[in-house]
């Protein structure tokens, strides 16, 4: 069997909706995709935390792989089963011919998927929102003047927290901004 790989250029956010639709009639398809972290909603302030998506690498491609049985031409891929989707805008060519991609890039674009290089930094993942703590934990305060201090956190609101800190043995409630803290335990 021969694997014959080619780059479809399809309308916008229907990379995986193609793959799927190639997969269903039977032709092999994949839409390498990276991993990001975003916050759950960018409508509602404080709602906390980080999701993971996932978004293609290449956005408006999706990669299909013809097989065709040992001594058949390429002229005998079915041209017409991608095309016969109005999503499916073209093909990459070069000289005005389908440029095919041998089996040793795609599978270097597979290896790097899965071992993450299209993903968001770590740091992304772990960045702070300002809502990893609540009232009663204790955290850690990265705010000038203030550092390598711990707090109790008594009343949180969008863009100020009130920290209950021990100063030269008195206690003091403190304004710091939210996202100078660190949630370090309860």
């Amino acid at each position: 069997m021969n694997h014959h790989w080619y780059i479809f250029r399809v309308s916008p956010q229907k990379e995986v909706w193609v793959a799927s639709e190639m997969r269903r009639r039977g032709i092999h398809a994949i839409v390498p995709m990276k991993t990001v972290y975003r916050n759950k909603s960018r409508h509602v302030r404080g709602d906390g935390g980080k999701v993971e998506r996932h978004y293609p690498v290449a956005p408006g491609y999706t990669w299909i792989r013809f097989d065709l049985p040992d001594g058949v031409p390429k002229s005998m891929i079915p041209w017409y089963v991608p095309f016969g989707y109005r999503q499916v805008n073209s093909v990459i060519s070069l000289d005005e011919k389908p440029y095919e991609i041998s089996d040793k890039v795609v599978t270097a674009w597979l290896d790097d998927e899965r071992n993450g290089v299209f993903a968001d930094n770590e740091h992304t993942r772990f960045m702070e929102t300002g809502h990893e703590f609540s009232e009663g934990d204790i955290v850690d305060v990265n705010v000038r003047g203030l550092q390598a201090l711990s707090g109790k956190v008594i009343e949180i609101r969008d863009r100020e927290t009130d920290l209950l800190i021990e100063l030269f043995g008195i206690e003091h409630v403190v304004k710091v901004p939210t996202m100078g803290l660190l949630k370090t335990g309860t």
